[in-house]
């Protein structure tokens, strides 16, 4: 399985509902678990803050209700955006899409933007969905969520795929988008069945919570 190195904890990019929208939001230090994680068969992903402002900007138009016309103050010309999936269940929604400025396709998953949102996430219980690994567990409602937006967002990834002849993909998200980020990174990097013919370039967070247990994380070192 291919592997993912922790290289630097990020700024946190706090999106209060009056700034969803709005001008790109200012990078602040926190104790969240944010990160930078790059497949280590590509090589170590040096911290770049203009790099990091650009995740973050696709992160925020994620959030915005204009997303599929792409004229939101943070959507990025340079940015062909291709899906957007959304499940009603769970309120997740994720992009989809090609990067130009990295010649890279890229998923941005939006965080819980309500109260519902968060009382469906936060289930404070694990579950063991990798039959391969038994002792890998994460969190039950992250993992829920993340699920539900997954057979759409790996398809569109793959249809991106087609059209814009590239696999390398990038994978970023805020507070519990970027707990779908995480484990959406991890299926990349270790081939799941659904994501064959991708490969994982980096994943960016921002604010998200701890996803799994001790041996989730060591199995990004494997």
């Amino acid at each position: 399985m291919a592997a993912l190195t922790a290289l630097a904890l990020l700024a946190n990019a706090t999106m209060p509902p009056g700034l969803r929208g709005g001008a790109p939001l200012p990078l602040v230090p926190n104790d969240f678990d944010d990160g930078v994680y790059t497949n280590s068969t590509v090589g170590l992903l040096s911290y770049d803050v203009s790099m990091v402002q650009k995740q973050l900007n696709l992160c925020q138009a994620s959030y915005c209700l204009d997303t599929v016309s792409w004229n939101c103050k943070t959507c990025d010309p340079g940015i062909t955006l291709e899906a957007v999936i959304e499940d009603k269940g769970t309120g997740g929604r994720a992009l989809v899409g090609y990067n130009g400025n990295t010649k890279r396709l890229f998923v941005a998953y939006r965080g819980s933007s309500n109260i519902p949102n968060w009382i469906e996430n936060v289930k404070f219980v694990l579950t063991a969905p990798y039959l391969d690994m038994p002792s890998v567990k994460v969190e039950k409602g992250f993992y829920q969520w993340y699920t539900s937006l997954k057979s759409g967002v790996d398809s569109a990834l793959l249809a991106s795929k087609s059209k814009h002849g590239v696999s390398a993909v990038e994978v970023t998200g805020h507070s519990a988008g970027g707990a779908c980020a995480t484990l959406h990174a991890f299926d990349i990097a270790r081939g799941e069945s659904a994501t064959k013919g991708l490969t994982l370039a980096q994943v960016v967070t921002f604010g998200s919570p701890r996803v799994g247990n001790t041996d989730f994380y060591s199995a990004h070192k494997q």
